[in-house]
Protein backbone atom coordinates (compact mmCIF):
# COMPACT_ATOMS: atom_id res chain seq x y z
CA UNK A 1 0.00 0.00 0.00
CA UNK A 2 2.45 2.31 0.88
CA UNK A 3 4.46 1.71 -2.60
CA UNK A 4 1.38 2.95 -4.33
CA UNK A 5 1.20 6.09 -2.55
CA UNK A 6 5.11 6.55 -3.50
CA UNK A 7 4.81 5.50 -6.68
CA UNK A 8 1.75 8.05 -7.07
CA UNK A 9 3.68 11.01 -5.37
CA UNK A 10 6.98 10.27 -7.52
CA UNK A 11 4.65 10.43 -11.05
CA UNK A 12 2.89 13.47 -9.89
CA UNK A 13 6.35 15.14 -9.11
CA UNK A 14 7.46 14.16 -12.45
CA UNK A 15 4.56 15.01 -14.87
CA UNK A 16 4.81 18.65 -12.73
CA UNK A 17 8.52 18.91 -13.39
CA UNK A 18 8.05 18.12 -17.27
CA UNK A 19 5.13 20.69 -17.47
CA UNK A 20 7.34 23.14 -15.72
CA UNK A 21 10.30 22.47 -18.25
CA UNK A 22 7.85 23.11 -21.07
CA UNK A 23 6.26 26.13 -19.84
CA UNK A 24 10.14 27.54 -19.29
CA UNK A 25 11.12 26.36 -23.02
CA UNK A 26 8.20 27.70 -24.82
CA UNK A 27 6.74 30.81 -22.84
CA UNK A 28 5.01 32.44 -25.09
CA UNK A 29 2.46 29.62 -26.45
CA UNK A 30 1.59 28.81 -22.49
CA UNK A 31 0.91 32.91 -22.16
CA UNK A 32 -0.93 32.62 -24.98
CA UNK A 33 -3.26 29.71 -24.08
CA UNK A 34 -3.78 31.16 -20.45
CA UNK A 35 -4.81 34.81 -22.23
CA UNK A 36 -7.30 32.78 -24.36
CA UNK A 37 -8.68 30.52 -21.50
CA UNK A 38 -9.35 33.51 -19.22
CA UNK A 39 -10.88 35.82 -22.10
CA UNK A 40 -13.56 32.73 -22.81
CA UNK A 41 -14.37 32.38 -18.80
CA UNK A 42 -14.86 36.05 -18.92
CA UNK A 43 -17.25 35.75 -22.18
CA UNK A 44 -18.80 32.64 -21.43
CA UNK A 45 -18.78 31.19 -17.54
CA UNK A 46 -18.87 34.98 -15.91
CA UNK A 47 -21.91 36.57 -17.32
CA UNK A 48 -23.85 33.49 -16.64
CA UNK A 49 -22.99 33.15 -13.06
CA UNK A 50 -23.03 36.77 -12.09
CA UNK A 51 -26.92 36.85 -11.87
CA UNK A 52 -26.85 33.48 -9.65
CA UNK A 53 -24.37 35.35 -7.74
CA UNK A 54 -26.33 39.00 -7.11
CA UNK A 55 -29.61 37.57 -6.39
CA UNK A 56 -27.71 34.96 -3.89
CA UNK A 57 -26.06 37.57 -2.09
CA UNK A 58 -29.31 40.15 -2.14
CA UNK A 59 -30.80 37.06 -0.19
CA UNK A 60 -28.34 36.43 2.00
CA UNK A 61 -28.01 39.95 2.98
CA UNK A 62 -31.67 40.89 3.34
CA UNK A 63 -31.83 37.54 5.58
CA UNK A 64 -34.32 35.86 3.35
CA UNK A 65 -32.22 32.71 3.19
CA UNK A 66 -32.40 31.90 6.46
CA UNK A 67 -36.09 32.11 6.46
CA UNK A 68 -36.04 30.26 3.39
CA UNK A 69 -34.15 27.43 5.04
CA UNK A 70 -36.29 26.89 7.75
CA UNK A 71 -37.98 24.24 6.87
CA UNK A 72 -34.54 22.70 5.65
CA UNK A 73 -32.90 22.64 9.35
CA UNK A 74 -32.87 19.26 12.06
CA UNK A 75 -35.53 19.70 14.24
Amino acid sequence: MKTVRVLKLISLCLALTFLAGAIVIYPERYVTCCFQGFAMWAECVLPSLFPFMVITLILIKSGAADKASLPLKKV
